[in-house]
């Protein structure tokens, strides 16, 4: 019976480390939602209540002479309201839901040319899983790749990169490559976004390589646990 002990036991320990992994991700996706909701509920209606009293100490017939300072206060309240709201938005956004990932891809790239005017031009080579990823699998991908691209248009400053998907036995690779300034990986920096999405990463067993260099451009490999598939399709297309 002693032979049994082990394989048992390592089964015991998956099934244990999966259910951690599962409860690590809820309670993130939880804290999401709670955060998006307290946004929602305080600084945003603080900001429209300051527009309002704004709005109405420029009628004030003695204001005359800081008529142009609240003009510029009202300006960056309504700036700061706009980009609460989109915070907000992409908070509730990512609430989990099955999806295609090629299709999402396709759909982040397209959020980024309206966040970021002129921000470079995205070749896609899309040759991911036919059938949709689970809904926190590619939530938290999306979320991942959302950082990415946010970085590609404020910090490569790289006239093009390509965004590529594909699959390799037992695992879903995302990659992102541009040719612009790069940076030094060993070199830490609180500017590279992903720290907050780490632990999401390492609860579905995902793996994240990055190959950059300074002046050399950057490449960015997410490898996501898929069970086997050779259901891949897509092809080169370009999304401006």
């Amino acid at each position: 019976m002693s032979r049994y002990k082990a394989p048992l036991k390592a089964a015991r320990g998956s099934a244990s480390n999966a259910l951690k992994q599962q409860m690590t991700v809820s309670a993130l996706e939880q804290q999401r939602q709670r955060i998006a909701h307290n946004l929602h509920e305080h600084p945003a209606q603080t900001l429209a209540l300051l527009q309002l009293h704004l709005g109405q100490l420029q009628q004030h017939p003695d204001c005359e002479s800081v008529i142009p300072m609240i003009k510029e206060l009202r300006r960056l309240a309504k700036d700061a309201s706009q980009q609460l709201r989109q915070v907000i938005r992409e908070l509730d956004e990512e609430r989990p839901k099955a999806m295609v990932i090629d299709d999402a891809l396709r759909a982040r790239v397209r959020d980024m040319h309206v966040r970021f005017p002129g921000s470079p031009s995205i070749q896609l080579d899309l040759r991911g899983p036919r059938k949709p990823l689970d809904g926190k699998t590619c939530t938290t991908l999306l979320r991942v790749v959302n950082e990415l691209l946010g970085n590609l248009c404020k910090h490569s400053n790289a006239p093009e990169a390509l965004l590529s998907s594909s699959c390799q036995k037992n695992w879903i690779i995302v990659t992102l490559a541009d040719r612009g300034c790069g940076f030094d990986p060993s070199r830490p920096t609180d500017g590279f976004g992903l720290h907050s999405v780490t632990s999401q990463l390492r609860a579905l067993g995902a793996r994240l390589k990055i190959d950059a260099r300074t002046g050399m451009g950057t490449s960015i490999r997410l490898m996501i646990p898929r069970g086997r598939t050779d259901e891949c399709h897509g092809g080169t297309e370009r999304a401006q």
